[in-house]
């Protein structure tokens, strides 16, 4: 086992680079990646860091000169022998190759592209600009990158023991949450941590955690690096990305209310499955459902990532009851702000009514909370969004309106073609 304190204090930068591989990234990205690499091969997409939690000043905390040398690191990546092999030869969701040899061939040779960093007051302007496929990847190992550095700031000024005590203290947090999730009957939980998670080592202890903790109620990892190295199951399907750049090309209003339907249409033609996992919330999730073509109520389950869970959990199984389907065959996923005590209410409302699982994020692989002065190393909200499509401006409307992102016209011409009405405004911690 890694004696990560003294990783730490010991630190070496080439040891412990914060990115490590270009599968050092969430499994849906690869499986979005190739949709993408199929079937818009020729969109432009602007990527943008968005700090939503302002309080936090990361060009303060963060140097910029040691920000541009781990970006400039993740340039030099390309993927290995070993994880080309593990990519093409692998059975994931009970599916051998399921990445294309075409795929794979233009992935084994990818260097990402450039990026354009600037700072803004005590904030960084991170943004990618490039082919969509190419892009995309730099989001999950940009968010890490800001996440840990942030943490590294606050941990430089702590002594050896200092550390070994916060690490301990936070083991023993993440243990006593794998024991309180131990009696919950038929759980099936994974790990969705990469993204904002404290450092990778640290997401790796807390997946070996889960793992021997719960036994078969861990069903794997978001992170294909780790999915590799510790022999576990891959997880994850597709994210709000899709349906924000389609809706982004669409040429008219006609069109941009098809664009959810069009990119499931893409996905329905290359997955089946377990890989048929609905993500309705982009532009609401009650108009979504209730537009949705009858072959969609056919797919295996939803997952349910922004609002009030059990609000949307109701409306995903009062859609499939008026489609004729039972939602007891039906997996719904739930994966926005979860911890111990919120898996256990859902559990415990939705279990004898669908196959319900968990998608554990921040609060698993970042949750020292209340562990340093002035909770420095609280979780903060943090994301990289696909922002503009051939020069058109992206939009997310959520089921949480503190989560809707693009130009004010926009948004408003969303909620006009996507009718959505008034909506609870809910805190949003990551």
């Amino acid at each position: 086992m890694v004696d990560i304190a003294t990783r730490v204090w010991n630190h070496k930068w080439k040891i412990d680079p914060i990115v490590r591989s270009l599968i050092d990234t969430d499994f849906y990205k690869l499986l979005m990646c190739q949709s993408i690499f199929r079937n818009r091969p020729d969109a432009q997409v602007t990527f943008s860091l968005i700090n939503r939690s302002t309080h936090i000043p990361l060009a303060d905390l963060i140097d910029e000169g040691e920000l541009r040398e781990q970006l400039d690191h993740i340039r030099s990546l390309s993927l290995s022998r070993g994880e080309s092999t593990w990519l093409r030869g692998n059975t994931f969701y009970g599916k051998r190759q399921m990445f294309r040899s075409d795929f794979m061939e233009w992935f084994e040779g990818l260097r990402l592209p450039p990026y354009h960093l600037e700072r803004k007051g005590d904030q960084y302007e991170l943004t990618f600009e490039g082919k969509w496929h190419e892009v995309m990847l730099w989001e999950i190992p940009a968010l890490a990158v800001l996440m840990e550095l942030r943490g590294r700031a606050v941990l430089d000024g702590m002594e050896k023991f200092e550390l070994q005590v916060l690490y301990a203290r936070a083991m023993t947090r993440v243990w006593e949450k794998v024991e309180a999730l131990r009696d919950i009957p038929d759980l099936s939980i994974a790990d969705f941590g990469t993204r904002r998670r404290h450092s990778f080592l640290w997401q790796d202890w807390c997946v070996q955690a889960m793992n021997e903790g719960l036994g078969k109620a861990f069903t794997g990892t978001s992170n294909c690096k780790i999915a590799m190295k510790r022999e576990l199951e891959a997880i994850g399907t597709n994210a709000h990305e899709l349906p924000m750049v389609y809706a982004a090309l669409a040429e008219d209003d006609a069109a941009l209310f098809q664009a959810p339907y069009k990119v499931l249409e893409d996905w329905h033609e290359e997955h089946e499955g377990n890989l048929r996992i609905i993500l309705p919330d982009t532009y609401g999730s009650r108009g979504f459902l209730d537009n949705a073509p009858d072959w969609l109520a056919g797919w295996t389950g939803i997952r349910i990532d922004s609002g009030d869970p059990e609000t949307a959990a109701n409306i995903a199984l009062d859609w499939w009851k008026a489609r004729g389907e039972d939602p007891k065959t039906k997996r719904i996923i739930f994966s926005d702000g979860l911890d111990v005590a919120k898996i256990r209410e859902l559990h415990g409302i939705f279990a004898d009514k669908a196959n319900v699982s968990f998608g554990w994020g921040t609060l698993l692989t970042n949750d020292f909370r209340g562990l340093v002065p002035d909770d420095a190393l609280a979780p903060f909200s943090l994301v990289c969004k696909a922002v503009s499509a051939n020069g058109k401006p992206t939009v997310k409307l959520s089921d949480n309106p503190n989560k809707a992102m693009g130009p004010e016209d926009e948004i408003a011409r969303y909620k006009r073609v996507f009718d959505v009405g008034a909506q609870d405004a809910l805190d949003v911690l990551v």
